[in-house]
């Protein structure tokens, strides 16, 4: 079985490496495409306009001067000779909960492989857990990434978030729930006096403890599993093709959305 692991943490991550030789050690075959620098929350973009350079580490192992989806991309057509069966991107060091899904260069590195047909898997823990907790959740990927080849499933994303606890209860699916952050732009000033900016703030208001949202896994002691279909929202059958000939009608499909 063929993994292609990223991550957005960059390929020196303590993380990534423990990943690494956890899925090695489980029997998996691996190539590691990761970015040489950090690319947290740079979301799925993609260099389309500038050009990216690739240094190889090992037969393995390589690092790319670009985005996580850019990893990805080059692991699946330049240096992989077959596609992957499964896309893994992480650990990431620090949840990617809530709303973080559509910023994460994590869950993208993995949402990357789906778009082209290949299942993936995000992967994120809590800051400043232990080793033994990172290497915990990295073998409780390999089981995860085991039956979900096994299973044959139609290729969608699983966005895991390990639990702080020294024991992992197991896995428990859950929905996307509401993270509240700070919203601001703080504004700062050179040596010179030219300003600059910082955008978005901390975790404001904590999270929305929804009955089927992340956080109630992980207070359980359970990996959170999400799953996250990009087509999801083009395959509502119920207004798909529906003439939007007045206002009215409009009005009607908004409401049924």
């Amino acid at each position: 079985m063929k993994i292609l692991l990223t991550n957005d943490d960059g390929i020196t991550s303590t993380h990534l490496q423990i990943l690494s030789d956890t899925l090695v050690d489980n029997g998996f075959e691996l190539t590691v495409v990761a970015p040489d620098s950090e690319m947290s929350a740079v979301s799925h973009s993609i260099s389309l306009r500038n050009p990216v350079r690739m240094r190889k580490i090992d037969d393995q192992k390589y690092a790319v001067s670009g985005t996580p989806a850019d990893c990805t991309y080059m692991g699946m057509f330049h240096i992989m000779e077959k596609k992957p069966d499964l896309v893994i991107s992480g650990i990431n060091n620090g949840y990617n909960l809530g709303l973080d899904v559509y910023y994460s260069g994590t869950v993208a590195g993995a949402m990357e492989g789906v778009l082209r047909g290949i299942p993936g898997i995000s992967a994120s823990i809590d800051r400043k857990v232990s080793e033994l907790w990172i290497r915990n959740f990295s073998q409780k990927i390999s089981d995860f990434a085991k039956e979900l080849l096994k299973s044959n499933r139609k290729p969608i994303l699983y966005n895991l978030n390990c639990p702080p606890v020294d024991k992992i209860n197991g896995f428990m699916f859950t929905g996307i729930g509401y993270r509240h952050y700070k919203d601001e732009v703080l504004v700062k000033h050179d040596p010179k006096g030219v300003e600059y900016y910082w955008l978005g703030g901390p975790v404001s208001k904590g999270y929305d403890n929804l009955e089927d949202g992340e956080r109630r896994a992980l207070e359980d002691g359970y990996v959170s599993v999400t799953p996250m279909d990009p087509l999801i929202f083009s395959s509502r059958k119920d207004y798909m093709y529906t003439p939007l000939i007045d206002t009215q009608t409009i009005s009607e499909v908004l409401i049924s959305i």
